[in-house]
């Protein structure tokens, strides 16, 4: 999974404006503190290296960018492995991704959207055998939503993945 790594402002959502900003977070409306925009590119930075983990095949790799972004006390929890907790349980679970899902490779299909001390992206499975989760065939690919809560170090605390497009309500 790869994205780019410009910021993705308030700003972009509000007209070029920041409105109603609580000002203990953000100082007075319409003029963030610079260590607001210090937080966010930390923690972009995190979830930068927390995708390319993704992408590696080597443990050294895998190891080393997982440094930059998770703890010993980090989960990972998605519907169809067991939670896993630290740089061993993350490290195992992207090095079996493979043989559980054979040919996968992930992108981005969203920019992050962050706010306070959480964040979500979308991304894309595809495969070159079928993705089958739990019983669901999602034929070659695959869309999903991944849930992140950052610690106070900007470090990912937890992620939570989910399969699938979300099943919209039929209208009233």
């Amino acid at each position: 999974m790869t994205w780019s790594p410009h910021l993705h402002s308030l700003t972009e959502h509000s007209g070029g404006r920041v409105a109603q900003l609580d000002p203990h977070v953000y100082g007075s409306p319409g003029e963030p503190r610079a260590d607001d925009e210090q937080k966010t590119t930390a923690r972009l930075d995190a979830l930068s290296a927390y995708v390319r983990a993704w992408g590696l095949t080597d443990e050294g790799g895998i190891r080393a960018e997982l440094a930059r972004c998770w703890t010993v006390d980090s989960t990972h929890v998605n519907s169809f492995t067991d939670a896993v907790v630290g740089f061993d349980g993350l490290t195992h679970l992207i090095l079996d991704f493979p043989g559980i899902v054979p040919g996968a490779a992930l992108r981005l299909t969203s920019v992050p959207d962050l706010h306070h001390d959480v964040a979500r992206f979308s991304w894309l499975l595809q495969s070159t055998a079928r993705v089958r989760i739990l019983g669901r065939d999602f034929g070659y690919s695959v869309e999903g939503l991944d849930f992140v809560e950052f610690d106070e170090r900007k470090h990912l605390r937890r992620v939570v993945v989910f399969f699938g497009p979300l099943v919209h309500l039929p209208r009233a």
